[in-house]
């Protein structure tokens, strides 16, 4: 999905299909995001990669914190030139990481030295790096993410390039591979599996807000119910378990549905 129309129209498609809730990792601008959420109506929505002044729900990284933070530490080693190797123009992380790189050089009374584009794959940093070479490296680079600075660094070494000399690198993500990078790399940690967990918690919490709200039931609700009880017996095969676990499912639905009924006759 590369528009706000395709985007729009996948929700409709998911809205069709009865869902209780939506989380959206797009890049959107605010506009775009603020739209979105009104197609939505009550049902909650949290965005995951959108301009911080949209208001909408949205769990994301501060950028802002975190390329601050990376100008400060190659600024503390000494370097004045300071490129930005970036992501795709359209992507919101992309806008707001150039735009807190640009302040902290400005803080400093530094400019910046160059800006190259790439689509967050290491090919397309390999060949945006090619366009510096020979005598247009900047002093160190700060590098959208762990692919595309493994692009740089294969680019450097091919032309004898040495890290960090000559060229410091600093990097987004710190992936498990990443480790393994030779030499080591600064790196500003995002936690990806601890914002999807928060983006859940963000998204069950506003669902629950809104059911109470509106005294209807929810199949997430049916889901919450199907709990397996502790047994001191031989496990039983995976069919067996999840056969009972459908059967305690199928009641727990018969269940709500029958409170429901009930609420709806009750004068």
């Amino acid at each position: 999905m590369r528009s706000h129309n395709s985007a729009a129209d996948t929700v409709n498609e998911l809205l069709a299909q009865r869902v209780d809730a939506l989380m959206i990792n797009l890049p959107l601008a605010a506009s775009e995001a603020e739209q979105i959420q009104t197609l939505c109506g009550d049902k909650p929505v949290i965005f995951m990669d959108v301009e911080p002044q949209a208001q909408v729900a949205q769990c994301q990284f501060s950028n802002a914190h975190g390329a601050q933070a990376a100008v400060e530490h190659l600024i503390a080693l000494g370097h004045r030139q300071i490129g930005l190797l970036n992501g795709p123009p359209q992507a919101i992380f992309a806008q707001s990481r150039e735009a807190a790189w640009r302040e902290a050089l400005a803080a400093h009374q530094l400019t910046p030295f160059c800006v190259l584009q790439g689509d967050w794959s290491a090919q397309s940093c390999y060949q945006a790096m090619l366009q510096q070479l020979p005598d247009r490296l900047p002093q160190a680079l700060l590098v959208a993410n762990d692919q595309m600075a493994l692009g740089a660094m294969r680019t450097l070494h091919q032309h004898g390039v040495a890290i960090p000399a000559q060229v410091s690198i600093t990097r987004y993500d710190d992936t498990a591979e990443s480790a393994w990078y030779q030499p080591p790399l600064t790196t500003v940690r995002q936690d990806l599996h601890a914002l999807g967990e928060q983006s859940v918690r963000c998204c069950w919490r506003s669902l629950r807000i809104a059911r109470r709200r509106s005294g209807r039931w929810s199949r997430c609700w049916c889901w919450c119910c199907v709990k397996q009880p502790l047994r001191r017996a031989a496990p039983r095969p995976i069919w067996a378990r999840w056969r009972s676990s459908f059967r305690e499912l199928h009641a727990s639905c018969k269940i709500a549905d029958v409170m429901l009924r009930q609420k709806k006759t009750t004068p």
